[in-house]
């Protein structure tokens, strides 16, 4: 096959669409629209009347009802309601973040004021570097002959155990350097049904705003147990008017008033890496740079639905960042070919099925039950570039992604409205599912190391354990606790500053405080000193603590 170099991207210039999608069954989209059609009673691509903008006034009218002091603790209230929410729908995926993740969420009059370089965004994709069609005769004999020598092979084998680190980045630095068209288009193919999950997982808050408990109790603590009541109800008229409308208006007419009208934007979603000088990473420029000390989820909506959706797309844009090439120009063209106003009104109308689909295959497999977030730590690792230690190269993700869409039947129920069931024959042959499940089984086996650990270390502490001031040797509860929390991280214990200290050694300092009953140096030392897991699980065992102390 011939070899191109980046350089090259502008000899291919074909628009990125989900028809050409490697990673969908060919009937996909035709059987979202179907179901648009019968469960939303839409005629695709032809405007028709709607409440939305009476609706949308009902809405305003509700939320700056008061005065100005009001208004403003009224949204305040719900941004807070709003971090809430999304910390209790994905607390234990953000806490497994190396670095803190910050939520900067609220709800602002004027997105586009909020975030001027949504102005930025292309109306369209600029390139797309590949064209199926243009593949030369000589090129598609070649890969046949390479696919039959690789037949035998399992398709989702992984690096030769053999191969070492130097050799193995070595090779990926010369991949990346002699990409063919046909590679980079895989690279955005994938990226596009990324995009397309996340804008649906999006569009599925929906479901929270009208079943969850806590935004039910937070709006009538807001609003008042009858006027919350109602904005829910507006709320939810909304969503479903929304969503008539991305199948009613045509995508192009939809591209151009994004770009002509961005002021009507109701909502945006950004991820930033922040640093230590303060010096802002964009997304698309991720490299193996550690020079941060947080990342930043900015999610900006003009009322609450909307917020709660820009900060599920700003989680799932986090989970998906581990995609992105690890050479830069590399990773900007792909940026510009999937992530203009007409991918994001593709997104929209394909985003919930494919969404419904994939949290559906990955719900039904073995070892999801068990651990927390299942579906969003799955989304991760599958989206995990290769380069960047991954299972899977991107056409193995494409492959796995139409092996999950293509296992659901499509049914009608006794209402005439279309459903997509999981079909178990086809569930339990694909090899999706049995790489899913491997990796929940990893997944699973930390987690439950964890808990065993930690249940071993409360009894150690309940029944007397050594203190570490003696010179008994070290319990094996110890070892395993120490490995689990602190990765076997063993330092010198030597008195010092806190500032000074590791964060095993902080850890050290926290249990000494808690065998004293020290509880307010604890809580001090946790929320000064630990992040990310280490101060999620101290955050469990000192609320346990103080727990049993009010039981008691």
């Amino acid at each position: 096959m011939k070899k191109i170099t980046i350089k090259d991207f502008d000899q291919f210039l074909v628009e990125a669409n989900l028809k050409k999608s490697k990673g969908l069954p060919s009937d996909f989209m035709s059987s979202a629209e179907e179901e648009a059609r019968k469960n939303l009673g839409v005629r695709i691509d032809q405007p028709g009347p709607t409440d939305l903008k009476v609706l949308m006034g009902q809405s305003t009218a509700m939320m700056n009802e008061g005065t100005e002091e009001e208004v403003k603790e009224r949204y305040d209230a719900l941004t807070e309601l709003a971090k809430e929410v999304i910390k209790e729908r994905f607390g234990f995926v953000l806490a497994a973040s190396e670095k803190p993740v910050e939520l900067d969420i609220r709800l602002v009059k004027s997105v586009i004021s909020e975030m001027p370089e949504l102005k930025q965004k292309s109306e369209v994709s600029e390139e797309t570097p590949y064209d199926e069609e243009s593949q030369s005769q000589e090129e598609e004999e070649q890969e046949s002959t390479q696919s039959q020598e690789e037949e035998e092979d399992d398709f989702f084998s992984f690096f030769d155990d053999e191969e070492t680190k130097e050799e193995e980045e070595e090779r990926e630095i010369e991949e990346v350097k002699n990409l063919s068209n046909r590679d980079v288009a895989l690279a955005i193919d994938k990226k596009k049904l990324l995009n397309t999950i996340t804008q649906g997982a999006g569009k599925a808050t929906k479901d929270i705003i009208k079943l969850s408990t806590i935004v039910e109790n937070g709006v009538a603590k807001i609003f008042g147990k009858e006027k919350g009541k109602k904005i829910l109800e507006i709320w939810g008229k909304i969503s479903d008017e929304a969503d008539k409308l991305d199948w009613t208006i045509p995508v192009g007419i939809k591209q151009a008033l994004f770009k002509d009208a961005p002021e009507g934007l109701a909502g945006g979603a950004t991820v930033k890496w922040e640093s230590i000088s303060n010096e802002l990473f964009e997304i698309s420029l991720l490299t193996e740079n550690t020079d941060y000390n947080k990342i930043v989820i900015r999610a900006y909506g003009i009322d609450f639905p909307m917020l709660i959706h820009e900060a599920t797309k700003g989680v799932h844009i986090l989970l998906l960042s581990g995609a992105i090439k690890m050479d830069q120009e590399l990773a900007k063209e792909i940026k510009r070919a999937t992530s203009s106003y007409r991918d994001e009104s593709e997104e929209f109308r394909y985003g919930p099925l494919a969404n419904q689909m994939f949290s559906s295959f990955v719900n039904n497999c073995t070892g999801a039950e068990e651990f927390p977030n299942a579906k969003e730590r799955i989304f991760a690792a599958l989206a995990l570039d290769k380069g960047r230690g991954g299972k899977f190269t991107d056409e193995q993700f494409l492959e796995i992604t139409k092996e999950i869409f293509s296992s659901f039947d499509k049914t009608e129920n006794e209402e005439g409205k279309l459903e997509f069931k999981l079909n178990r024959e086809k569930f339990a042959e694909s090899k999706a599912r049995v790489e899913i499940e491997k990796i929940l089984a990893e997944f699973n086996k930390i987690w439950g190391e964890y808990e065993e650990a930690m249940r071993n270390w409360e009894m150690e502490q309940k029944f007397g354990g050594s203190e570490d001031t003696n010179n008994e040797p070290e319990s094996d509860i110890d070892k395993l606790v120490k490995q689990s929390l602190y990765g076997g991280e063993e330092e010198e214990v030597v008195k010092k500053d806190y500032k000074d200290m590791s964060v095993s050694e902080i850890q050290d300092e926290i249990q000494k405080a808690v065998r004293e009953e020290d509880y307010e140096l604890a809580g001090y030392l946790k929320n000064t000193f630990l992040k990310g897991e280490a101060k999620r699980v101290w955050d469990i065992e000192l609320k346990r603590i103080n727990e049993s102390k009010v039981r008691r």
